[in-house]
């Protein structure tokens, strides 16, 4: 009895030993990232420490994009992660706040995916995208922030952006 709960413990701690080797292994080699619990607990500390923040969020298997802004579009966050094929667990970091988004719509290009992001001072009410393969209308309100992924990309592919008044708005790339 006493040799098979020794075989038993021993069985465990290899196991454990493993595990955790593994899991070293795969943390210092990149391959684990950020599961959307942390991407919302760190949007919520951010909301948090710069007072209240409203949020917008775009996720799906490959991408997690995310805009945080205040009422008077003076304090604003966004975020693009990424979850890599292969061998990797969670959503990875790709790029940050720039201040094209202040006045401008800003342009992302993500392996097949085109990322919208933008306070929306310009006032944009319509995205068309018009692909080889399909053409798409979002309609968005003119008076908020907003982000948008379009996917597949098509190429050659043409974004043009509207304002309520059906005049285009330049795509600053």
């Amino acid at each position: 009895m006493k040799t098979t709960f020794k075989v038993l413990i021993s069985i465990v701690a290899v196991l454990f030993a493993l595990s955790a080797v593994v899991f070293f292994f795969a943390y210092s080699s990149g391959a684990i990232g950020l599961s959307l619990r942390q991407l919302d607990k760190e949007a919520a500390n951010i909301s948090f420490a710069t007072g209240q923040l409203k949020s917008v969020r775009v996720v799906d298997d490959n991408l997690c994009v995310r805009l945080l802004y205040n009422e008077a579009l003076d304090n604003y966050e966004y975020s693009i992660y990424v979850n890599r094929d292969g061998f990797s667990f969670g959503y990875f970091f790709v790029s940050a706040s720039d201040a094209k988004i202040k006045d401008d719509v800003a342009l992302f290009e993500y392996e097949d995916k085109i990322i919208l992001i933008s306070l929306n001072k310009v006032g944009v009410a319509e995205i068309h995208h018009d692909g080889i393969q399909h053409s798409s209308k979002y309609y968005k309100d003119p008076a908020e922030p907003f982000l948008e992924v379009i996917s597949p990309a098509d190429s050659p592919e043409t974004i043009t952006l509207y304002d309520s008044d059906g005049e285009i708005i330049p795509l600053i790339p």
